[in-house]
C-alpha cells in the first residue's frame, strides 16, 4: 500500500467531496476494515470508521481517506446499507478515529465564529477607521472569551453548549430585587428551587476562582 506523502512536513486534513472515484474507493474497503467509532467521551456509537489510500489524476502523490459512515434509518428497513458517509482527506498516518476526532474539534470553529458574529455583534464594524474597528473587535473577542470562560468554569456542565442568546433566558432574565433588612443586604429572586441551586453553584464556583 502506498503511504501518503508529506510535503514540507505539513500535516493536513480537509473535507473530501464524494465524486465517482471516492465512492468507488469506499465500496472497495473490505468489511473487516470497518471499526466501531468511539467518540471523545469513550462511548461506542452507531457509526463506523475506516481508511483507504486514494489519489487524483491531477495529484502528485497519494493521500489517505478517513471515512465515517452511519445507516439511514429508512434504508435500514430494506437492506441495512450505510447510506451516509463523511470523508476526510489527509496525509496523516494516524488511525481513522484519531483523525476524525481531531477534524471534528477543529471544524467546530465555525460555530464559534458564528457565536462571535451574531451573539456579540461582530457581524459588522461601526466605523470607517481601521484602528477604531480593531478596538471594537478586540472588545467583542474579550467579551466572548469571558463568556466562554464563565460557562466552563462557573456554570453547570449542562450549560456548556448554550449560546449567549439562550443563557440570558436561563440566568439573567429572572425577576428579582435587592432589599435591605436587619442591617443586611439581600438579593431576592422569583425562581424555582432548581434555578436557585444553579445560582448557588455559580456563586460558589466564582468565589472559589477568586480565591485561587
Amino acid at each position: 500500500m502506498v503511504k501518503p506523502k508529506k510535503e514540507k512536513g505539513v500535516n493536513w486534513a480537509i473535507y473530501a467531496g464524494k465524486d465517482v472515484a471516492v465512492k468507488a474507493a469506499i465500496r472497495a474497503i473490505p468489511e473487516s476494515d470497518w471499526e466501531p467509532y468511539i467518540n471523545r467521551h469513550g462511548d461506542k456509537t452507531d457509526r463506523e470508521v475506516a481508511s483507504t489510500v486514494h489519489s487524483t489524476s491531477k495529484g502528485k502523490s497519494a493521500f489517505t481517506l478517513k471515512i465515517i459512515h452511519w445507516k439511514d434509518n429508512q434504508g435500514d428497513l430494506f437492506d441495512g446499507a450505510y447510506s451516509y458517509h463523511h470523508v476526510i482527506a489527509t496525509n496523516m498516518d494516524k488511525p481513522a478515529r484519531d483523525v476524525v476526532l481531531s477534524y471534528s474539534v477543529r471544524s467546530n470553529i465555525e460555530n464559534n465564529i458564528k457565536e462571535l458574529k451574531h451573539g456579540f455583534g461582530m457581524d459588522y464594524l461601526p466605523s470607517g477607521d481601521f484602528k477604531a474597528n480593531a478596538v471594537w473587535f478586540g472588545l467583542g473577542v474579550m467579551a466572548y472569551n469571558l463568556f466562554v470562560a464563565q460557562k466552563l468554569l462557573t456554570m453547570p456542565e449542562s450549560w456548556r453548549r448554550k449560546t449567549i442568546k439562550s443563557v440570558p433566558w436561563m440566568f439573567i432574565n429572572v425577576a428579582g430585587k435587592v432589599v435591605e433588612h436587619g442591617r443586611q443586604i439581600c438579593h431576592k429572586i422569583a425562581a424555582s428551587m432548581e434555578k436557585y441551586q444553579q445560582y448557588r453553584h455559580i456563586r460558589r464556583r466564582t468565589y472559589v476562582l477568586s480565591r485561587e
